[in-house]
C-alpha cells in the first residue's frame, strides 16, 4: 500500500505474532522503519513495517537530514491509514505512545520475508502461509 501523501510504502502491519496485512507485491530496494503503536492503557501492540524509497534511506538515514520531522509526518500518516483500515485496527478510545525502530533490509525466503536490522542484531521473518510474525534474535 503506497501512501501517496507520505511517499513511503506500508509492506505489513502485525498485532503480536499475526500478520494483518501484507502488501501486494514487495519488490523494495530502499530501508525500512518499524513503527510500533503500543496502547497506553491496554499495552496491545500493533506495528506497520514501512518501507523507504532508497532515494531517500541515504538522506534520511545516513545524513539524518530532516530525520525527526520526516519520521513524525510519516507516524501521523500511518496512523490516519490505520484508522480507515476495515476493521480498524486502533481503538479510537486508546492513546497510543509510538516507537521506531530501524533499518532494517527486507530479503525473501521460502515462506515470505526476512527483515534484518542494520546491525544484524535483530531480525524479523514473516511467513505468508501462516501469516505470522517471528522474532529471530
Amino acid at each position: 500500500m503506497r501512501l501517496s501523501d507520505a511517499e513511503v510504502n506500508i509492506l505489513f502491519v502485525t498485532e503480536g505474532q499475526n500478520v494483518l496485512y501484507t502488501a501486494d507485491t514487495i519488490k523494495f530496494d530502499g530501508r525500512i522503519v518499524k513503527i510500533i503503536y503500543t496502547g497506553q492503557s491496554s499495552y496491545s501492540e500493533v506495528s506497520v513495517f514501512v518501507g523507504f524509497d532508497e532515494s531517500e534511506s541515504f538522506t534520511l538515514f545516513t545524513m539524518r537530514t530532516g530525520f525527526d520531522m520526516r519520521l513524525n509526518y510519516v507516524d501521523q500518516a500511518v496512523y490516519q491509514y490505520l484508522g480507515r483500515m476495515s476493521p480498524s485496527v486502533l481503538s479510537p478510545a486508546e492513546g497510543y505512545n509510538t516507537q521506531y525502530e530501524y533499518t532494517y533490509s527486507i530479503f525473501t525466503d521460502n515462506d515470505g520475508y526476512i527483515m534484518e536490522n542494520s546491525s544484524g542484531t535483530k531480525t524479523y521473518r514473516i511467513n505468508i502461509n501462516q501469516n505470522r510474525i517471528v522474532t529471530i534474535n
